[in-house]
């Protein structure tokens, strides 16, 4: 039994992995299908004694589950496999951390922050609790919520500096400083620099990181970076609607400084006193 337990870990680590690595039109069909497969390979914990691991089969199950898309889950059974494990087992961040994703994916943002925080409180060195409660307090939004989110960013990063999803992270809260309050050019060029660290440590390609890069080079006036960084995000993942609208907007605009620019230019050639 504890080698079957071991490998159905082994494998929603995989499925939790490839979560954040697939994009793209079949990004669903895909992780439902590897979700299934990873459920199939699950015990029953009625049959298991242990309290230790039932808590176990009870957070794969709900982790499996928590990565299907919400259209084709049962979210409610779901949270209760999760939230049901962590009071068996509350040492346990991992399982902590999928209950934190799942209530982040309904919007729950307090409900969230919660479930992180209590996996942070049994190991307070976990780097995914530390980035992903620090985008949610960027969600939340007030000037102390995002200094709190800097700091858990900066702690993720202390963790492991290759890891190219806290530099993400981190340069996300610093565009919110930016917004919140700063205004300082300071933040943009950090945040430039963390996503420029991100894609670089990225093993696969990332079409959030590519696209908030472009954002960024936009507010910095940086229009053909913006606009090649955004290009770049839809290469990557033809279905990104927000990219896809923002660089429609760039190239609209280019267009009307065109002609404007070329108005201008034949008005002077019709300027009779144009020496």
């Amino acid at each position: 039994m504890a080698n079957s337990i071991e490998e159905a870990t082994k494998a929603v680590e995989e499925l939790e992995c490839s979560r954040d690595t697939v994009f793209g039109k079949e990004r669903d069909a895909t992780l439902k299908k590897m979700a299934e497969a990873v459920l199939k390979l699950v015990p029953d914990a009625d049959n298991l004694k242990d309290a230790v691991e039932r808590a176990n089969v009870l957070s794969i199950r709900g982790r499996a589950m928590g990565v299907i898309p919400a259209e084709s889950r049962d979210t409610k059974e779901c949270d209760m496999l999760l939230s049901k494990s962590v009071k068996m087992n509350p040492k346990c961040v991992a399982t902590w951390n999928a209950l934190g994703h799942l209530r982040w994916e309904q919007s729950k943002l307090k409900d969230a922050l919660a479930a992180y925080d209590g996996g942070l409180e049994s190991v307070p060195n976990n780097k995914i609790a530390l980035r992903n409660s620090a985008l949610i307090l960027r969600s939340l939004g007030g000037k102390e919520n995002i200094e709190k989110a800097v700091e858990r960013s900066k702690a993720a990063l202390a963790l492991d500096f290759s890891d190219g999803v806290s530099w993400y992270t981190h340069g996300m809260v610093h565009l919110s400083k930016y917004f919140c309050w700063t205004f300082n050019q300071a933040d943009l060029r950090a945040a430039l620099k963390a996503f420029n660290l991100s894609d670089k440590q990225c093993e696969s390609r990332n079409p959030d990181v590519a696209f908030n890069r472009g954002q960024c080079q936009q507010y910095m006036i940086l229009w053909e970076e913006a606009l090649e960084g955004i290009s770049k995000a839809i290469e990557i993942d033809p279905t990104f609607t927000e990219a896809i609208n923002a660089k429609a907007d760039i190239e609209t605009f280019f267009e009307t400084i065109t002609r404007k620019w070329n108005c201008y230019a034949g008005y002077n050639e019709r300027d009779p006193f144009k020496a």
